[in-house]
């Protein structure tokens, strides 16, 4: 199961980190000079500033998505909130790694969405987008975890 999870994640982060490189260069030139740069915890713009700032953001997605990456390879040096049996380590590990790459998928989408919605000049984030990435982190630490804990057990 977990290896299936990992490829889809690898292939949706791929996917979704050059999409937007490739949103930026084709549309770039299009981009008004100036943009929104920040929005207040109600979602409305409380910032504007030069368009060039989307390579701030694109920096930060891409750094991201190269941190996860590394760290989904050395799940053995996570922390577990429980003991991890000998026998079933390569199980807790391979559930840990799969869960750090869902969590990288949710990370390039959370940048993607930022990214174009900066481009387009949406000066006002809903509720609903915050609160869907929070929903997303959680269940997938929940899920995750109850995973891990099953691999230790052997079940």
């Amino acid at each position: 199961m977990s290896k299936k999870v990992k490829r889809i994640s690898d292939f949706l982060s791929h996917t979704v980190v050059v999409g937007i490189l490739l949103f930026i260069a084709m549309y770039y030139p299009s981009i008004p000079d100036r943009i929104p740069i920040h929005y207040d915890m109600y979602g409305q713009c409380d910032a504007m500033g030069d368009k060039s700032n989307l390579f701030i953001v694109l920096g930060i997605m891409v750094g991201g998505y190269i941190l996860l990456g590394l760290i989904s390879r050395y799940p053995h040096r996570f922390n577990y909130p429980f003991e991890i049996k000998e026998a079933n380590k390569l199980r807790v590990y391979s559930v840990a790694a799969a869960m750090v790459k869902a969590l990288r998928v949710v990370f390039m989408l959370t940048f993607a969405c930022i990214t174009i919605f900066t481009a387009l000049s949406v000066r006002f984030l809903t509720s609903a987008f915050t609160l869907t990435i929070l929903i997303s982190i959680t269940l997938i630490l929940i899920i995750g975890s109850i995973c891990m804990s099953k691999a230790n057990k052997g079940l």
